[in-house]
């Protein structure tokens, strides 16, 4: 049922009480009326049959009025039922006329393709009874609708919108509607049904039990095309040669669909959309959804749902039970809006190759205007499959890889040294952080004097002796910023980076896991100098990385993530550096790319001003385990007119090179888009 489970709504209850007790010591009619309208609306339908006359009770049992009020609403798919009796203010009107009392009554009826409201008299008799004369209620089908015949019902037709696509910055469709092949078979055509079963099933992935359940399907006859499976229209020739040519009654037809031309290198940005779920109807029924309909699951398809599925229309009919009668409503359908985005298919895809088969996530930004113009996951699904359901066979080979249907961009990680940008900002902001100052360190590890800390010590990879902030960044010093973070201290810290916008949710429709300092408080002094340097319980989302190194480029403001094309650029979080510090950060991180000592002097391109950091986040339990390393690399041109910052991040890089393996795939992205 349509309708909600504490039943409809009635409006005019509260005047007709006031109207109540002016029939003397008679009955009121207005009372035995104002209950049926309550138990209408509240779809107590056995109480309202035993408010009925007898006439009505002599033609229809309860089970039967109880069945056909339950149908009557469910045909119409109604949401909510208003209910106002019009009592007149003049006692000579409201009076009974040979025992007969008669109202107007207003109805209006929720739809999903809109408001059915029209006006009916009701009217009530006097009759004689057990406990003395009580009025009754002269019960109508016409009640229900003043057109609708006797045995009759209604039938919702819908009329579905055509669903908005999505546009790269470039037109590029990323999520376009077209066509897909619908596979199955025409069981006359089946030679052994047995051997079909077999064979189809071998070269679709699609079980047997799902095939058999297809074919077994009521309506199914021998020249019936049945549906099996679906698969993107770009293999129409594997469908010819493997089905159709391969398999006595196998077939495949091409129907109208949903396309995503980009595969997997978009997967997790587009998503997918599939057919409603029963969970997903219960949710979206007061919107107008059907159990046929498909709804957005994943990605920007379900980031932009409303807007891309427009608004269903439709046509309300009578019936007479077998055809229809009267169109008594209809709706004409909304259709959904195209979205262009700020998206670059064409770096989308180089970044996504660049990355290979490597486990990781790339994000790349315009760093003046905040236009997203990549977000790459990998590895990736293809969502032209997954529109469809995957099959078994297709789940299991999934099993055996590294997490597809995982979206990494929408993740937090531990971003290890490219953090430190950040905590310089933080000390040079607060005035605990001279950048002049030198730091005296001796050796590669180091914990405070006269700490409580036991075998625990900060690491480094360089001996440097002497180390200023320059120095720390271009050599990537740990124990430096573990230095700094102490200097600012827990509360410092951690407002500051609020500040940047942690424990928010990013300013962008798809989802994202908000970043975070830490899961509680700091434990201890360890865990704040670890975060100094990217480690401790840290978490930070790619793109929310890559926004706060636009502070660089935006006098001290961090852009706000534009992901539409036709959206205003605007600052997300302003004055978090101030112009001199913004530029003396800037210049450290393009000594990062260009000092001969630098850890990221890979990525250098010449002719072009690069500013970047480097990072290795460790995850190990304790020091003593082996753990896994994510490698990152952030880079964005400092030119006077900037037009990129990527951010990647690739999995488990400790055998490949640490962070200089990513430095390498994010250098050849720079030099074919910066030269």
């Amino acid at each position: 049922m349509r309708h909600t489970r504490n039943g409809f709504i009635m409006t005019g209850l509260a005047t007709s009480l006031l109207l109540t007790g002016c029939f003397g010591d008679e009955p009121d009619p207005k009372e035995t009326l104002n209950a049926f309208l309550e138990n209408w609306s509240a779809e107590q339908y056995e109480e309202m049959y035993a408010k009925l006359d007898e006439a009505t009770k002599q033609d229809v049992t309860q089970d039967e009025y109880i069945e056909r009020m339950t149908t009557l609403y469910e045909q119409m798919q109604a949401s909510t039922l208003q209910l106002e009796a019009v009592y007149p203010e003049d006692a000579e009107e409201d009076a009974p006329e040979d025992g007969v009392y008669t109202v107007p009554l207003n109805v209006e009826v929720s739809t999903p393709i809109g408001e059915l409201a029209f006006e009916e008299d009701i009217s009530l008799t006097l009759e004689e009874q057990e406990e003395g004369d009580q009025w009754v209620v002269n019960w109508q089908d016409t009640l229900v609708y003043p057109s609708l015949s006797e045995g009759g019902g209604f039938e919702l037709a819908s009329i579905q919108p055509i669903r908005g696509e999505i546009f790269d910055r470039n037109g590029n469709g990323l999520a376009v509607n077209g066509k897909v092949l619908e596979i199955g078979s025409v069981p006359g055509r089946i030679e052994d049904r047995e051997d079909f079963v077999s064979e189809f099933s071998e070269v679709t992935g699609v079980s047997h039990e799902t095939i058999e359940s297809r074919l077994d399907q009521t309506w199914v006859t021998d020249e019936a095309f049945v549906p099996i499976h679906f698969a993107p229209a770009s293999q129409t020739d594997w469908a010819q040669e493997e089905l159709a040519e391969g398999i006595p009654g196998a077939s495949y037809r091409e129907i109208d669909g949903r396309e995503y031309p980009y595969g997997e290198s978009a997967a997790h940005l587009t998503g997918y959309i599939r057919d409603i779920t029963a969970e997903q109807l219960e949710e979206f029924k007061d919107k107008g959804y059907g159990p046929n309909d498909k709804l957005g699951q994943t990605g920007l398809e379900r980031a932009y749902e409303e807007r891309l599925r427009g608004k269903s229309g439709g046509v309300l009919y009578t019936t007479n039970g077998e055809e229809r009668e009267e169109a008594i409503l209809e709706t004409e359908a909304e259709d959904g809006e195209d979205i262009t985005l700020t998206i670059d298919m064409d770096l989308q895809q180089e970044i996504s190759d660049e990355i290979g088969d490597d486990s990781g996530t790339a994000t790349a930004i315009h760093p003046t205007n905040g236009q997203v113009l990549a977000l790459v996951s990998k590895p990736s699904i293809d969502p032209n499959l997954s529109a469809f359901g995957l099959t078994q066979r297709q789940r299991e080979d999934m099993d055996t890889q590294d997490t597809p249907q995982m979206n990494r961009f929408a993740q937090t990680y531990s971003p290890g040294s490219t953090f430190k940008l950040l905590t310089a900002a933080m000390g040079l902001e607060a005035g605990t952080l001279d950048p002049n100052e030198t730091m005296d360190i001796d050796g590669l590890s180091w914990q405070p004097e006269g700490s409580d800390w036991g075998g625990y010590d900060i690491t480094r990879v360089h001996n440097v002796e002497s180390v200023d902030l320059r120095k720390a960044l271009v050599y990537s010093d740990n124990i430096y910023f573990a230095q700094q973070a102490l200097n600012l201290g827990e509360e410092e810290f951690t407002n500051r980076a609020n500040e940047f916008g942690f424990g928010e949710e990013l300013p962008i429709p798809l989802f994202h896991t908000s970043t975070l300092m830490a899961e509680d408080s700091m434990a201890n002094d360890i865990q704040l100098a670890d975060s100094g340097y990217g480690q401790g319980q840290i978490q930070m989302n790619p793109l929310h990385l890559g926004l706060t190194y636009t502070t660089l480029v935006n006098e001290g403001n961090m852009i706000k993530p534009v992901l539409e094309l036709d959206e205003e650029s605007g600052v997300w979080k302003e004055g978090l550096l101030t112009p001199e510090h913004t530029e003396m950060l800037q210049q450290d991180l393009v000594d990062v790319l260009e000092d001969p000592e630098g850890t990221a002097r890979a990525a250098a391109v010449d002719s072009v001003r690069i500013a970047g950091k480097t990072g290795t986040a460790e995850l190990k339990a304790t020091r003593e385990d082996p753990g896994m390393e994510h490698g990152w690399f952030v880079a964005l041109e400092a030119n006077d007119d900037p037009e990129l910052l990527v951010v990647m991040m690739i999995d488990d890089v400790s055998d490949k090179g640490g962070s200089g393996y990513v430095v390498d795939k994010v250098a050849s992205i720079l030099e074919s888009n910066l030269r």
